[in-house]
């Protein structure tokens, strides 16, 4: 617990200064901070099989998604995931402002603008079969999964 809260604060530190330095194509000590924090974290994430990555799975399942950015897919799936397990909109938002700092999409829209209803779908199926979502500590359906999706995006929207 103690290493992921220092990773979450490296992150929540560094991580709009680390950001803009990608864009900007520089290396900078908020960058390394951010990167150190990062695999230090999927190192713990990876041993802990958290459930972080089942709707990345599902997301590999649809064309216009697959190809996406693996760790925002992850990122965004993070977010989903603080809603399934029902936190609170105050912690869901920091959340939520956090990703947006770090350039993390924090809607479907985002990742795919012209996602179909079907599309939806077979993502939700692929997403509460994945492995990592039968070691949730509660029942993942479908439809609580698109709950949890429209409830970070409702956060993001009411965030702007």
């Amino acid at each position: 617990m103690a290493n992921s809260q220092l990773c979450y604060q490296q992150i929540a530190r560094f991580g709009g200064a680390a950001c803009e330095a990608v864009r900007q194509r520089q290396a900078t000590p908020a960058l390394d901070q951010v990167l150190d924090a990062i695999f230090l974290f999927a190192g713990l994430a990876s041993l802990m099989s958290n459930g972080t990555h089942a709707l990345y799975e599902g997301f590999t399942v649809c064309d216009k998604t697959r190809a996406y950015g693996h760790g925002l897919l992850v990122g965004f799936g993070n977010l989903c995931l603080l809603a399934q397990e029902g936190r609170s909109d105050e912690e869901l938002l920091e959340a939520i402002a956090l990703a947006k700092d770090c350039a993390i999409p924090t809607s479907l829209a985002a990742i795919a603008p012209t996602l179909t209803s079907e599309e939806l779908v077979a993502i939700s199926n692929a997403a509460v079969t994945a492995p990592d979502m039968g070691i949730m500590p509660h029942v993942v359906t479908r439809e609580t999964l698109r709950e949890a999706i429209h409830r970070v995006e409702r956060l993001a929207i009411s965030a702007c």
